[in-house]
């Protein structure tokens, strides 16, 4: 679900332009898959980072189509593994005390040895104030841990066990032992339990009654921030080449995102939207440079698919719409590969206009991820377009059996022309309480203003992230010149366009700690209670923050997210006032 957790910048996503060349797929590729009949089997060890086995480490595999299954590394670090059909598959490498690492691998037959030592999390500089959580058994209540440093440079935390408990363990993780934010287990521990994320739990045997002590030790831990190694029997075999290349597509995706998130760091206000498009670019440039060094079929598959799913679409140049054109030449809509990145086919498709392609991924890839990434940006270019015939059809398309209880149905309805902030309804019956302690207001004491109903929580991310261009957008489309001061945005007596924050942090004081210190938002604000925040969310089918609205002064809904965002309000709403 990459392209959608992209937040608004998904919002510009559209189908190709008319100019569009439209290509078949080529016969031998339109098929092409690994043989059915031959089973694939990975064998090697799975070891810790200084190549010794580890109290438990194991093998989570996902495939499309298959139930996801577990493998725990026998006592010497060694597996054997096979994957019960043709395609492509994830395979997850956990092991106590060490950093997960996932390895992509194409099920194409053939027995198959690999080695991998696991690598190990950076650690923060300094272990005071060290935390961590527990419960008493698997569906214990969640309890927190302090943990006090003692005079032999280990830690010590007690809680005592409630008398309503019957179990006889005691499973904990640490919160806040690694830089990377991701909790681990502890060095004290009987036996160790799999977190479901990539981490584990220490587990310890209680006795009845009475205090738990859990001990954690520093010079337990294995070193900080080993990197994993990974080595195959046939490095020049197909498997090899396939994995090896997933590892380095992995690589430089994730060092983009390094270096991206760095430069926000750097500079809080940065438009993250061009950032974001700027990485990208970057990033497909590279996997073009490293196309034309391969010469392994497959490999060059990989890399086209990876190129489509780095690339924008709307930076389309003739030199990017030949390569375009080659993806789909040259990579079938049957073809397993497309698993690597299941919005890459979606974002092909906006380079080449091809409905034969389409219609056969979406009925004929194994992946249901990838058929139902292809039909929810369908359902987002005929939103863009305000095309609802052709909308309510991708929407029709993800009602069926095959898309039950996907998580991406839930992210569809955001764009559901019948949604109940669809551009041309009228906006629900709503009531608000100020948060200025006025007389309590609706739709219907808001006609004949054009204003903005923006949903958001001082905890969204994403929500923060708008919060320059939401200033901006608004001081602009009020006649305000931009302050002087960084952020010294002041308010408006009587505005154009109103906005009317609706926050859901369910809480005041948070709300007005983060305009003191952080954006003054100097316009209309409402914090609803838990209650009413369900009553909204329901109302205005809100299933994610930030969500807007811009209303017209006969209360219809002249704009909605994911298209109306902070980036865009300025455009959309100028036009209107």
């Amino acid at each position: 679900m990459k392209r959608l957790l992209m937040g608004s910048a998904l919002a510009t996503l559209a189908a190709c332009s008319s100019a569009s060349e439209t290509v078949a797929p080529r016969p031998d590729q339109a098929t092409a898959s690994p043989a059915a009949d031959e089973a694939t089997t990975v064998h090697g060890r799975l070891v810790g980072h200084d190549g010794q086995p580890l109290p438990l480490a194991e093998i989570h595999v996902s495939m499309p189509g298959v139930e996801p299954f577990d493998l725990a590394a026998a006592a010497d670090g060694s597996f054997s593994l096979e994957l019960p059909g043709p395609g492509w598959a994830s395979l997850r490498m956990t092991g106590v005390g060490h950093e997960e690492h996932t390895l992509g691998v194409l099920a194409s037959g053939g027995a198959h040895e690999l080695s991998i030592a696991l690598g190990t999390y950076d650690r923060a500089p300094e272990l005071s104030g060290l935390t961590g959580f527990g419960m008493f058994g698997a569906e214990g209540q969640r309890r927190p841990l302090e943990f006090e440093p003692r005079g032999d440079g280990t830690f010590v935390a007690t809680l005592e066990r409630p008398e309503s408990s019957e179990s006889s363990e005691f499973r904990y993780q640490l919160s806040n032992l690694t830089q990377e934010g991701r909790t681990m287990n502890g060095t004290q521990a009987d036996r160790y339990v799999y977190d479901g994320g990539g981490d584990y739990f220490s587990v310890i045997d209680v006795a009845p009654g009475g205090t738990v002590e859990i001990v954690f030790d520093p010079a337990a831990l294995a070193p900080a921030g080993a990197q994993h190694r990974l080595s195959f029997a046939d490095p020049s075999s197909s498997f090899a080449q396939v994995a090896s290349t997933a590892e380095q597509l992995r690589a430089w995706d994730s060092q983009s995102m390094v270096e991206l998130r760095a430069v926000a760091s750097a500079d809080p206000d940065a438009d993250l939207e061009a950032l974001h498009a700027a990485s990208r670019a970057r990033l497909a440039a590279k996997i073009a440079a490293a196309l034309e060094l391969a010469h392994d079929p497959v490999v060059q598959r990989m890399l086209l698919i990876a190129w489509a799913g780095a690339v924008d679409a709307d930076e389309l140049t003739p030199a990017l719409a030949q390569l375009g054109l080659r993806v789909l030449a040259e990579v079938g809509p049957r073809d397993p590969l497309w698993s690597m990145d299941v919005w890459a086919m979606a974002n092909a498709l906006e380079f080449v206009e091809d409905p034969e392609y389409f219609g056969i991924a979406v009925a004929e890839h194994p992946d249901v991820d990838v058929a139902a990434a292809l039909w929810v940006t369908q359902l987002i270019a005929a939103d863009e377009r305000g095309d609802q015939d052709r909308a309510r059809a991708a929407m029709s398309a993800l009602a069926k059996p095959r898309f039950a209880d996907h998580p991406i149905v839930g992210i569809a309805r955001m764009y559901d022309p019948e949604r109940p902030t669809a551009p041309g309804r009228e906006v629900p019956n709503f009531r608000l309480s100020p948060l200025d302690g006025q007389t309590e207001y609706g739709a219907a004491e808001l006609r004949g203003k054009f204003y903005v109903l923006d949903f958001w929580a001082t905890w969204c991310g994403p929500c923060v992230a708008e919060m320059p261009r939401l200033h901006a957008a608004y001081a602009s489309l009020n006649g305000q010149r931009p302050p002087e001061q960084d952020r010294a945005y002041t308010a408006i007596a009587d505005p154009k366009l109103e906005i009317i924050s609706v926050s859901f942090d369910h809480d005041a004081a948070k709300v007005a700690r983060f305009r003191a210190d952080a954006w003054p938002m100097p316009w209309a604000h409402a914090v609803p209670d838990v209650a009413a925040h369900k009553q909204l969310s329901e109302m205005f089918g809100i299933v994610g923050i930030p969500t807007m609205v811009l209303v017209g002064p006969d209360g219809t809904i002249l704009a909605s997210s994911p298209r109306l965002h902070g980036g865009s309000l300025g455009e959309i709403a100028r036009p209107y006032l």
